[in-house]
């Protein structure tokens, strides 16, 4: 079993997060997301952490991990399809998700 990523947070990061779940312009998701880090911090387990935002232990998991490495920006992170896959009729995910 891997060891659960730990959550430092600054002060700055902090008040962010906090800010994040309590706008009522914030979306649901990323408020969220904001909750998870926020107890990780607390020192709670992601089973602790599941069950106290009704979700499942794996989506903690994601989300205490991505925000440990890359910060706050990996809570809004969207990670797109990298490769040119191509589906029949020569429909490419990657190519659906690029700005034109």
């Amino acid at each position: 079993m891997s060891q659960r990523a730990v959550i430092s947070l600054t002060a700055d990061e902090e008040q962010a997060l906090r800010a994040k779940t309590r706008a009522g312009t914030t979306e649901h998701r990323i408020a969220e997301r904001a909750k998870i880090v926020l107890l990780a911090h607390r020192g709670k387990t992601n089973l602790e952490i599941a069950e106290q935002l009704d979700t499942r232990p794996a989506r903690v998991s994601k989300w205490r991990r991505r925000f440990a490495e890359l910060g706050l920006n990996g809570l809004s992170l969207c990670v797109l399809p990298q490769n040119d896959t191509l589906f029949p009729g020569g429909f490419s995910m990657a190519n659906s998700f690029r700005r034109r």
